[in-house]
């Protein structure tokens, strides 16, 4: 605030009242401007600006009986405590609670002989635990609750061992905290969730050799041998099935597949042409467009070599989904002669009356010998 600005007495003349106008101004600036213990209610007295300390404090303020409150930190035993200090206490009975010091004292050994003298008073009160109740309470990878195989049901998880894998395994790219999957409620790593999934059994891929109803594929042969994209097996092979005398061979296609067929190598076939053909219920022999270098104009089937008995093939045929909504498939194929040096290739089309189920590759007369044939699917 501005500073009181008195008139200087300078003689007896006119000195009463310079003096009682001195004392007007003095009157006004303390009525007007300085802050009183108890000041009249309707006076005008109130702080207009900040206060500057210059650095000190204003003591016994807020504070009954001491200083203003200062944080102590954790409560500690033979530390000199005064009033309004602040502690939080790190064990004991009140493990997690606030207390505000009521009496200046160096502390005990135990806290709560100091609490009962008084000394001490609750400022905040420790919250719940949030432990909780049930399954799912601990942590460790579910390697200390009450029941892990709960845990792992409510969590939609799969069983460890001697249970059953059904519908599709997702595995995400991004790692895991646990290194294998040995039934110690560790959280299993992708790798063992991959070689977890191919060593489950699956039905032979093969349905029969028509020639050949006892033929059954080898028993160390790996049914499923997926390739994996981004964590999911979407590519998988069949078993690779001999050729040992049978003129045809049904192969089933699992539901979804948009691009499948066959892979071939080594075959001699003892009759004319072999050729490939595909199925919804059952094998459809009719209905076949495009052609091949080695019988022309498609129509049974796609011819994928040429009537030379004695010719050993090697190649693939490969076949897209080209329209859902009328089941229409294309072909493309290829055929390498081993003994001649000669390339058959077949490219078409074929409609089916619902989606595929099963492909067959066939002879037209004779039976298909010496060689290894497999099958695959894309989804």
């Amino acid at each position: 605030m501005s500073k009181i600005d008195l008139t200087t007495v300078e003689s007896g003349f006119l000195s009463q009242a310079a003096l009682n106008s001195n004392f007007t101004k003095l009157e006004t600036e303390l009525q007007n401007k300085v802050l009183y213990r108890d000041n009249p209610t309707g006076e005008p007295n109130s702080m207009q600006q900040d206060l500057d300390m210059n650095g000190h404090r204003i003591l016994n303020i807020l504070a009954e009986g001491g200083d203003g409150f200062i944080w102590k930190r954790s409560w500690g035993v033979g530390l000199a405590y005064e009033v309004n200090n602040i502690v939080y206490v790190p064990s004991g009975l009140w493990e997690g609670y606030a207390m505000i010091c009521r009496e200046d004292h160096t502390s005990s050994p135990l806290f709560q002989t100091d609490f009962n003298a008084g000394k001490w008073e609750i400022l905040a009160s420790r919250g719940a635990s949030g432990a909780g109740s049930g399954d799912l309470v601990a942590v460790n990878n579910l390697s200390d609750v009450a029941s892990p195989s709960a845990a792992l049901t409510n969590l939609n998880g799969m069983p460890k061992t001697g249970g059953t894998f059904t519908g599709d395994i997702i595995v995400p790219d991004e790692a895991y905290d646990a290194s294998t999957w040995n039934g110690n409620n560790e959280v299993p790593t992708k790798n063992a969730i991959r070689d977890k999934i191919e060593s489950i059994p699956v039905p032979p891929t093969v349905l029969n050799g028509t020639n050949d109803s006892s033929f059954a594929s080898t028993s160390d042969e790996n049914p499923v041998s997926p390739e994996w994209v981004n964590g999911r097996a979407l590519i998988k092979q069949g078993v690779a099935v001999t050729t040992n005398g049978a003129s045809a061979y049904d192969f089933s296609i699992p539901a979804g597949a948009k691009r499948f067929g066959l892979k071939y190598s080594g075959i001699k076939n003892s009759g004319v042409n072999f050729k490939f053909q595909l199925g919804a219920s059952s094998i459809e022999i009719t209905g076949y467009t495009g052609s091949s270098t080695t019988v022309g104009i498609l129509s049974t089937g796609f011819d994928i070599t040429n009537n030379n008995s004695e010719n050993i093939y090697t190649g693939k045929i490969e076949v897209d989904l080209l329209d859902s909504a009328t089941n229409t498939y294309i072909a493309t194929g290829i055929s390498a002669l081993s003994n001649t040096g000669f390339q058959a290739i077949v490219a078409g089309s074929k409609s089916l009356s619902g989606e595929v189920a099963t492909i067959r590759l066939t002879s037209t007369s004779g039976n298909m010998t010496g060689g290894k044939v497999t099958p695959y699917w894309e989804f």
